[in-house]
């Protein structure tokens, strides 16, 4: 399972940046990457969902993003992590496109989990809209892609764990 979600969202991304980079570079400073992590790549959902491999990549992606903005800033090449909450798709059923090498396909039809997360993708945004605000983050040239605030209360309390552990750092010298 690992193996199979690290190829597919964080290597899958990265050789894909990889593939385009020599075009975008001979395009004379003209380009735009888009990285699509998650905001599941900014939090862990409380309460746990069980997602410790989506996490993993999306976190991966999130940082992947940042050093590539930094990396192609002097080329005049953007760079934009689309941080998506759920989306009107079909991710719930992506095990029945497991590869052989990663175990096979997996249909979970009567797995509650999986039922959960399909309602919960059909009540979601609809892709055209995700489309709508890539474009304009583009144009805008902006790093970060938030597309809802339902998930920022728990991105701030992250945010504010990790200021705490900064202002704590005296307590833990010896």
């Amino acid at each position: 399972d690992w193996d199979w979600v690290i190829d597919v969202n964080l290597k899958g991304t990265i050789n894909t940046i990889q593939a385009f980079l020599p075009h975008i570079l001979a395009n004379d400073n003209e380009g735009h990457f888009v990285i699509t992590s998650s905001v599941s790549g900014l939090r862990v959902h409380r309460p746990s969902r069980g997602q410790g491999m989506y996490n993993t990549t999306k976190f991966g992606l999130m940082g992947f993003g940042e050093a590539l903005s930094l990396d192609m800033e002097p080329h005049g090449v953007g760079v934009s992590i689309l941080c998506p909450g759920i989306v009107n798709t079909q991710i719930s059923h992506s095990a029945r496109n497991r590869p052989d090498r990663f175990g096979g396909a997996v249909s979970s039809d009567n797995d509650n989990e999986d039922h959960e997360l399909a309602k919960a993708a059909l009540s979601g945004t609809d892709p055209l809209d995700f489309g709508r605000w890539v474009s304009k983050a583009v144009e805008l040239n902006r790093l970060y892609v938030m597309t809802h605030e339902y998930d920022r209360e728990q991105v701030e309390a992250r945010h504010r764990r990790i200021e705490e552990a900064f202002d704590q750092i005296d307590d833990l010298k010896c």
